[in-house]
């Protein structure tokens, strides 16, 4: 391409789309001017319109005019601009060949931007179903990403996307549920179109609840894309969610009755109903514990079962695998049927288990004030 067709092709549109004159001649003009770090901030700013996200104008602006001085500006701007002009291609093998041939142009010069092309290229990858080259591209941007300081946000996006629909695609859910989360902790959650948040929050509440080593909730019913699934009719999911973060076996009886087809509906829940109802149990266990004082956390199993709904025969049980699990620390006396309590995993709370926290705290203050109060009594000589 020569710099004068590059030059008439950018000042033609401002005929073809005169709502954008006024861009695409400031835009001529810095590029006449050989200006490219003012020109790359001009052109992130047109392509972030609604009018680009649709249609080819990206890949012919890439094309026509950007392909002539693309490796002169910032790498990680002409990456950005390069994976949303592949976002355009209706067919997946003909955007993988175009950004294979933009990560062979930077691989050298940017390693930041080619973590960003090349988990762009891994989600491809994953869509034409190579689920094999998708996992091997991951793992290379993986080690560039770990090399790196200072990373940008979106080559964060970019990477965890991947990682998340590749965790999903090979259904292993708890790293699907930890890479969907990192993925959420980078992106806008207004970047994400509705109906993709519906789906994304739902797929995490699956995750969460079948996730063998998933037990804190906290985090996801604390992030907004939860309350996308209000208002539609997978609502039931966020019921679910709080009702196991709280351990609440009551409340999923009542959500199983009114919600019966749409949990059948799903295979996940029903091929994992064994596994559910034992994460219940265990985190109806954690609740019972985390409301206890601190001096009363030796707990008989009798209580146990009444908490749990277990049989006492199977409390023993309980309590060893989420001894396994790693959950909580103690000594079970098989003599008395008691559980001794020394650690519990910590969680992230909701405001109802803040509440009794805050309890806990003033209860404990008021013990100690009583305790200095009863010393300074007893031993003036010692506090004065």
């Amino acid at each position: 391409m020569s710099h004068a067709a590059a030059q008439q092709y950018i000042e033609g549109l401002g005929g073809s789309q005169p709502q954008l004159s006024e861009q695409y001649a400031e835009i001529a003009d810095l590029y006449k001017k050989k200006l490219w770090h003012q020109l790359t901030i001009k052109l992130e700013a047109l392509v972030s319109l609604p009018q680009f996200r649709q249609g080819n104008d990206l890949i012919n602006l890439y094309t026509n005019f950007v392909k002539d001085f693309e490796l002169k500006i910032n790498k990680l701007s002409l990456a950005k601009f390069t994976v949303a002009a592949a976002n355009q291609y209706t067919d997946h093998r003909q955007a993988l060949e175009f950004l294979q041939g933009i990560s062979e142009k930077i691989k050298n010069l940017d390693p930041e931007a080619n973590v960003l092309i090349l988990s762009a290229i891994a989600l491809l990858h994953l869509r034409v179903g190579d689920i094999k080259t998708c996992k091997e591209i991951l793992e290379t941007a993986e080690t560039g990403i770990n090399d790196l300081t200072g990373v940008d946000s979106a080559v964060y996006v970019a990477y965890y996307r991947a990682r998340t629909e590749y965790s999903k695609a090979i259904s292993s859910e708890v790293e699907f549920f930890k890479n969907a989360m990192l993925y959420l902790a980078y992106v806008p959650l207004e970047e994400i179109p509705k109906q993709q948040q519906v789906g994304l929050a739902f797929d995490l509440g699956i995750a969460a609840l079948i996730g063998e080593s998933i037990y804190n909730f906290g985090e996801l019913l604390s992030h907004d894309v939860i309350h996308s699934l209000q208002g539609t009719p997978l609502s039931w999911m966020h019921d679910l969610l709080k009702i196991f973060n709280a351990g609440d076996l009551q409340g999923y009886e009542a959500v199983v009755a009114k919600n019966r087809d749409a949990l059948a509906a799903q295979p996940a829940l029903v091929t994992h109903h064994q596994r559910l109802t034992q994460k219940l149990s265990i985190l109806a266990l954690m609740e019972l514990i985390f409301k206890r004082p601190a001096e009363f956390r030796t707990i008989s199993f009798a209580d146990i079962s009444t908490a749990t709904r277990l049989p006492v025969n199977e409390v023993e049980h309980l309590i060893m695998k989420s001894l396994s699990l790693g959950l909580m620390r103690g000594v079970i006396d098989e003599v008395d049927k008691t559980f001794a309590v020394s650690w519990v995993q910590s969680r992230t709370l909701d405001l109802a288990q803040v509440a009794v926290m805050r309890d806990s705290l003033d209860s404990w203050t008021k013990k100690v004030r009583t305790t200095l109060l009863f010393m300074e009594g007893e031993t003036p000589e010692l506090l004065a």
